[in-house]
């Protein structure tokens, strides 16, 4: 009397306390017969707010097992729910709704992070070596790419990340039922050395393809090489358009600075599918990674500069006005600077402070901001010198443009 898949009873039985302190078992739509859709687990019990002298009942299969279409809700009479009359068994639970086209459409992918407990990650990665990869493929979970981080404390580097292709968003969830239920799978989740290995629950993105996507050859990932995985929000309402200036502007100034992007994906669940897109980039090696992100950076911050200068070398206007529109220059030519370049800053020093005990970064705080001063009074050409400067105005287009 098993839900097939299942160590559980395929019935939802509850206990009813009795006026002698003694209980009585009870199950919603009568005893469990063969050929009955599972019911398996209440609860929740509600009293009518119609007030016509019933009871709901509502359940939901939440153990491990993934289910599909499992959610169900009864109603009947009081008496009946405290067992002091018999209700009539109800056999058909009506046919099954069909899943929206959106959730019919694909390919989706899906984007998966684990974070392992300390001294675990060893075991973690043995695991999706000798046990899961296989199995992946034996469920139609196609993998795009597994990959490891290169970089910051150990707690980040115990993290193993993988994205997953699938037909459609509902061959997704159909791939994880079977995947789950997997006798071999269950096997492997029983052995030891494969027990307590995540720290964290598993985190899931599922994705869609950008309509200004790139493509990887195959959907396949070939190894070597440093990977970088970037996740952009755009404001309300921006998305399209954000996603439209990155690769009109930013794919083309990353590529002249040997960074490969490869492909891009949005967000295909609420809320994050309103504002979210991800980009996948390559670099050939760890430390040309870095160099290109230099590179990247000191390039823009010249190029913002010289863009203003040469407003303010062509413009007719005197005075302020001149003044104004030099620095209208910079500003236009500095938003995706603004936008990516001080947000990868951000990341870098933000690396930098988790490392640092308290104490520390009081004291790394001090010394950025003394750094900062001191760039932009010496007029170093550097991100933080002309982003504080340009809060001065005329100061900073005095020292950059004029030629007397």
């Amino acid at each position: 009397m098993r839900w097939k898949g299942s160590a559980l009873y395929a019935g939802a039985l509850y206990a009813v306390r009795q006026e002698d302190q003694t209980y009585k078992v009870l199950e919603v739509n009568n005893s469990y017969e063969v050929g009955r859709r599972p019911l398996v687990a209440p609860r929740a019990f509600c009293v009518s707010p119609f007030n016509d002298d019933s009871i709901y009942i509502g359940g939901h299969d939440s153990s491990r097992k993934v289910s599909d279409n499992m959610a169900w809700i009864f109603n009947a009479p009081t008496d009946v729910v405290l067992g002091k009359t018999k209700g009539e068994s109800f056999k058909s639970l009506g046919a099954r709704v069909k899943p929206d086209k959106r959730l019919l459409s694909g390919p989706v992918y899906e984007l998966r992070i684990y974070s392992a407990n300390e001294l675990r990650f060893g075991n973690l990665i043995e695991r999706f070596r000798e046990h899961t990869d296989r199995l992946f493929k034996k469920h139609g979970l196609q993998v795009v790419g597994y990959w490891t981080p290169t970089e910051g404390p150990s707690k980040k580097r115990r993290r193993f990340i993988y994205i997953l292709k699938h037909n459609s968003r509902y061959d997704a969830y159909l791939n994880w039922v079977s995947f789950s239920n997997d006798k071999e799978w269950e096997r492997v989740l029983d052995q030891p050395k494969f027990q307590g290995l995540l720290a964290l629950k598993p985190e899931s993105l599922f994705m869609q393809a950008s309509e200004f996507s790139g493509m990887i050859d195959g959907d396949k990932i070939t190894p070597g090489g440093i990977y970088e995985l970037r996740t952009y929000v755009a404001n309300p309402g921006k998305l399209k358009s954000a996603e439209e200036k990155y690769t009109k502007n930013i794919v083309k100034l990353l590529q002249m600075r040997g960074i490969k992007d490869l492909f891009g994906w949005r967000a295909f669940d609420p809320p994050e599918s309103k504002n979210t897109f991800i980009r996948l980039l390559h670099h050939p090696s760890e430390k040309e990674a870095v160099l290109n992100w230099k590179s990247f950076i000191n390039d823009n911050e010249h190029a913002n500069v010289q863009a203003m200068c040469n407003a303010w070398d062509s413009s007719t206007k005197k005075g302020d006005d001149r003044i104004s529109e030099a620095l209208d220059a910079y500003k236009n030519r500095d938003q995706f600077t603004k936008t990516f370049v001080a947000k990868y800053y951000r990341l870098v020093l933000f690396d930098i402070e988790s490392l640092l005990p308290i104490s520390a970064k009081v004291k790394f705080g001090v010394y950025m901001d003394d750094r900062r001063r001191r760039m932009a009074t010496s007029g170093t050409r550097s991100w933080g010198s002309v982003v504080e400067n340009v809060k001065s105005g005329r100061e900073v287009v005095n020292f950059h443009c004029r030629r007397n």
